[in-house]
C-alpha cells in the first residue's frame, strides 16, 4: 500500500514538472505508466549503468503484472538485486569521480601561478587586494560563484542576502576566505574533503566526492571602512 501511494505521488510530482517531449496523456493510467519509465531510467543513469535490456524488461514486466498473485519471495529477490545494483553502480560512479577529482588536482598543482595550502586548497590569486586580511566575524561584502570542473554553475551569492556566512559553511571556503584581503579576487579549487564530500546537491551537477572551484571576490570590509571605525 505505501508503495502504491509513494508512485502515485511520484506520477504528479513528475507530471508538474516541465520536460521536453513529454506526451499527453489521456488517463492518469497512462500518466503512471510513462513516469514508472522515467523513475527507473533515471535511477539507473543515477547509478551509472548505461546498457539496458527493453525486452527482458518488457517481458518481465507484463508476466508479473498479469499475474493473479504476488510471489512475495520473488518481490523481495528483486527488490534486493536492484538495490544491490544500484548501490553497486553508485560505488562505481563515485570512484570513477573521486580518482577523476585527484588527478585535476595532481596536474592542477603543478601551474606557476596556483598556491596548495597545507589541507590540500588549491587557489590562483587573479587580483591582490589590500589592507588587513579578513577575519570571519567581519562584516563584509563579497560576491563568488561556485562551478563544477565543466564550468556550470551551481551556486552564487546572487541567491543569498547573507552569501559572506554562506561561504564559511563550506569548509576550504572558510580556509581560503582568512587569506584574503579587501579588493581580492581568488580562484578556488575545493578538494571534495574540503566542500562536499559525499554528499551531492539536488538539481544540480555536483554529485557525491566532486572536486568544485570557486571564484570569490572580496568587495568591502565593513569593519575597515574608516566611516564605520569612526562611528564606532
Amino acid at each position: 500500500m505505501k508503495c502504491r501511494v509513494f508512485l502515485i505521488i511520484l506520477t504528479f510530482i513528475l507530471a508538474s514538472c516541465s520536460y521536453n517531449n513529454k506526451p499527453k496523456f489521456r488517463n492518469d493510467s497512462e500518466a503512471l505508466s510513462y513516469y514508472l519509465g522515467v523513475f527507473h531510467g533515471l535511477m539507473l543513469k543515477e547509478a551509472g549503468y548505461t546498457k539496458f535490456d527493453k525486452d527482458l524488461f518488457d517481458n518481465a514486466l507484463r508476466r508479473e503484472f498479469n499475474q493473479k498473485n504476488l510471489d512475495k519471495n520473488l518481490f523481495h529477490k528483486a527488490d534486493m538485486i536492484i538495490y544491490n545494483y544500484k548501490i553497486s553502480g553508485i560505488e562505481k560512479q563515485n570512484k570513477i569521480t573521486l580518482e577523476a577529482g585527484k588527478k585535476f588536482l595532481a596536474d592542477n598543482k603543478l601551474r606557476k601561478d596556483i598556491i596548495t595550502t597545507q589541507s590540500g586548497l588549491q587557489y590562483n590569486v587573479i587580483k591582490m587586494g589590500s589592507g588587513p586580511n579578513i577575519n570571519l566575524s567581519d562584516s563584509v561584502i563579497v560576491k563568488f560563484k561556485g562551478s563544477t570542473l565543466d564550468g556550470t554553475e551551481f551556486i552564487s551569492s546572487d541567491s543569498y542576502t547573507q552569501p559572506f556566512e554562506i561561504l564559511q559553511t563550506i569548509k576550504g571556503c572558510k580556509e581560503v576566505l582568512q587569506l584574503m584581503k579587501e579588493g581580492s579576487h581568488y580562484k578556488v579549487y575545493l578538494p571534495t574533503e574540503l566542500s562536499y564530500w559525499n554528499k551531492s546537491i539536488p538539481g544540480t551537477k555536483v554529485k557525491p566526492y566532486m572536486v568544485v572551484v570557486f571564484d570569490i571576490i572580496i568587495i568591502h570590509n565593513i569593519n575597515h571602512d574608516p566611516k564605520y571605525l569612526h562611528k564606532n
